[in-house]
């Protein structure tokens, strides 16, 4: 199941979302890692549709925690679509179980319809 961010985006408006990279150690603590090159995100309704050809985008430099900006027609509403969006991010680390670990996490947020954006 996907995180959900609180804080909404406005229709059209800009938007960016803060990817921090940790690995979960036995103990429960967390431990941050950086990811590997080759890191992507992608854009998707509720449907899996990919969203302003926003699939398998670099994320350079990779560091333990990078910022995915969204604007625009990433945040434009259709009729009869949700307003929901997702942002799934691929690739893998290097930490304390091994390297070339599967790096695979997804967040939703809302996006608030604008009366007066067309």
């Amino acid at each position: 199941m996907p995180s959900s961010l609180s804080e909404r985006a406005a229709e059209g408006s800009t938007y960016t979302i803060v990817v921090e990279f940790n690995e979960k150690l036995p103990d429960g603590s967390l431990n941050p890692v950086v990811p590997n090159s080759g890191l992507t995100w992608s854009l998707f309704d509720k449907e899996g549709n990919v969203i302003n050809n926003r699939e398998d985008i670099s994320i350079d430099p990779v560091a333990q925690s990078v910022m995915i900006t969204l604007s625009g027609n990433d945040l434009k509403t259709f009729p009869g679509k949700t307003a929901r969006r997702f942002v799934t991010v691929s690739g893998t680390y290097n930490g304390t179980a091994g390297n070339n670990l599967p790096l695979t996490e997804e967040v939703s947020f809302q996006i608030d319809n604008l009366i007066g954006i067309t």
